[in-house]
């Protein structure tokens, strides 16, 4: 019996020495440093790399002429002090992890990440502290240098982009120039025109008026061209100028509609004005304002089929927590595909090609109403369905400006409304210049 349990326990000691030797060769092999310290202080065990990375330790030496050794600094380069080293705070209870040192040697500098935990026996007394140090500074150098090599593309990157802006703003610039110089020999021929019609219009015989008439819708397509692209170059460019004035906006609609009436009669469309306001003055720019609606009126027409109807409605409307001033243009045209009524509104956006056959255009009027409704702080708003037609909604601010108004009314404003008329009218020949019947 005695020699049974001898041989067992014999056996047993064998297995406790195998596991101490694998523990130990584990040890041994850890990739980082690892240490273990007792109670008192001292290095009772560290392994092959933590006697490389610190080649002055050995077993039996204690924290503190560990530590004695070097001078350990946190990653702002303030020195760190003795007791707040992580594996002296472990010493006081306090598990450490991913603590990261920099140690300054004479050939090199290291960066290390420590882990320290605190062991305790069953009454909660400090027994040991094992410490884990991991050489890190390989991974930062590799993190600078990446970070740096980034930071070095970014500002490659935007260089570039800096040369990109400067070509674009030199492009535009240019092509600003270059269509502003188009627009001089148009005008020059559309004054010919005028000054034909006024002086020799009695001795011009039909067939020639009938050229005369010809030349002056290209002239005017070619002039709404040239003044969508000068507008478009200028908006681009930061360069467009507002010239508001207080006027009347039923007046001006009513005026636009009334100018426009000729075109649709020729298409025997329907055109009407609907406006449940007597009087409504807004502070904005006239001008742009007539380009807006004449385009919209001009694109209503080109889709809308003969004996069908174009409706403009001056209103009021609550949006978005304020009061806008409401202007839709609402046909019966072919209407729009849901996945096309955001393109467009992009620069040369058509709904299909194909309608160039029905309708020419250049695709940058609806473009050009969306840059300058928004130079006006105003939205515009689409609701379409195919095979019914479309409503496009401007939506402009509502200004208080009645009082203002009613001070500046007087001969010299009924001049300017005079004067307002006759350049709606040279609007909408140039803008109704790309519609045939």
């Amino acid at each position: 019996m005695n020699t049974l349990k001898k041989t067992n326990d014999i056996e047993q000691d064998e297995i406790i020495k195998l596991h101490k030797y694998q523990l130990e060769d584990i040890i041994q092999n850890l990739p980082d440093a690892f240490f273990v310290y007792n109670k008192e202080g001292y290095i009772v065990l560290l392994n092959a790399m933590a006697r490389k990375l610190y080649p002055q330790l050995n077993a039996q030496k204690t924290i503190e002429e560990a530590h004695s050794c070097l001078q350990y600094y946190d990653l702002d380069n303030n020195i760190i002090l003795p007791d707040n080293f992580p594996t002296r705070r472990a010493f006081k209870g306090k598990k450490v992890k991913n603590e990261r040192v920099v140690i300054k040697r004479c050939h090199k500098i290291q960066i290390i990440e420590v882990n320290a935990t605190p062991i305790f026996d069953e009454e909660n007394n400090l027994v040991y502290v094992v410490a884990s140090h991991h050489d890190v500074s390989e991974l930062i150098k590799n993190q600078e240098e990446i970070k740096a090599q980034q930071e070095k593309l970014l500002n490659a990157e935007k260089s570039r982009n800096e040369i990109l802006e400067e070509a674009i703003k030199s492009k535009e610039e240019f092509f600003y120039l270059m269509t502003h110089e188009f627009k001089t020999p148009i005008s020059v021929i559309n004054l010919a025109l005028q000054a034909i019609d006024l002086m020799y219009k009695k001795e011009i015989t039909e067939k020639v008026n009938k050229y005369l008439n010809t030349i002056k819708q290209n002239v005017n397509r070619q002039l709404r061209l040239v003044n969508n692209l000068l507008d478009i170059a200028r908006i681009d460019s930061g360069h467009l100028k507002m010239n508001k004035s207080c006027f009347s906006i039923i007046h001006v609609i009513e005026a636009i509609v009334n100018s426009v009436q000729l075109y649709a009669k020729q298409k025997n469309v329907i055109l009407k004005f609907n406006t449940n306001l007597s009087k409504k003055n807004i502070y904005s720019d006239e001008e742009k304002l007539e380009r807006i609606l004449l385009n919209l009126l001009s694109n209503a027409l080109k889709f809308t089929p003969s004996g069908k109807s174009i409706i403009v409605t001056l209103s009021t409307k609550k949006y978005k927590n304020g009061e806008m001033i409401s202007i839709s243009v609402q046909d019966e045209g072919m209407g729009i595909p849901l996945d096309k009524q955001k393109t467009i509104f992009e620069r040369f956006g058509q709904v299909d090609s194909s309608l160039s056959d029905q309708a020419e255009g250049t695709g940058l009027g609806l473009h050009l109403v969306k840059l300058l409704v928004n130079s006006l702080d105003g939205e515009i708003l689409l609701n379409s369905t195919v095979g019914e037609g479309s409503i496009f909604t401007v939506l402009l601010p509502s200004s208080k400006s009645e009082i203002y108004y009613e001070k500046t009314v007087s001969n010299e404003v009924s001049n300017q409304l005079f004067s307002s008329d006759n350049r709606i009218i040279q609007s909408t020949a140039v803008e109704f210049s790309d519609i045939y019947f």
